[in-house]
């Protein structure tokens, strides 16, 4: 009887690990499209925004933000189709980014501020820009 209650319990506990997190999905830039998706999303403001469920096993989700030309805010899954974007981000100069993983919709935060903060490149800048305009496609 122990046995199968063992083995229930990790069965429950990797479909837990590959269920899809759910993460806010917006963007900004310099307030045009939605002032809402910059700086710290307010708890009330986070009820309201767009959220979507990442890709199977995605865990992260993210913020950018970029100061360079003019402020772009984006807000959403890691990884998208198949890439973890992140991960390519990480070491990289110009954009603040921060992910989370500890619950659906944790990208609340502005990466401009607090531990955690990291930055991407001109070629980030241009991977963030697309993401943004898809995303942008995606809510609209």
């Amino acid at each position: 009887m122990m046995k199968i209650f063992i083995f229930a319990v990790l069965a429950l506990s990797s479909f837990a690990a590959i269920e899809a997190r759910k993460c806010l999905t917006c963007g900004s830039i310099a307030g045009a499209i939605d002032k809402k998706c910059e700086g710290t999303v307010s708890a009330a403001d986070a009820a309201s925004q767009t959220s979507m469920e990442c890709e199977k096993g995605s865990d992260k989700c993210f913020v950018t933000f970029s100061g360079t030309i003019t402020d772009v805010w984006a807000r959403g899954c890691c990884v998208v189709d198949g890439k973890d974007t992140c991960k390519a981000w990480e070491g990289q100069s110009l954009i603040k980014f921060k992910t989370c993983n500890n619950a659906d919709n944790c990208n609340t935060m502005d990466p401009r501020s607090g531990n955690g903060a990291s930055t991407l490149s001109v070629q980030g800048f241009v991977v963030c820009a697309l993401l943004l305009t898809t995303l942008s496609q995606i809510i609209n």
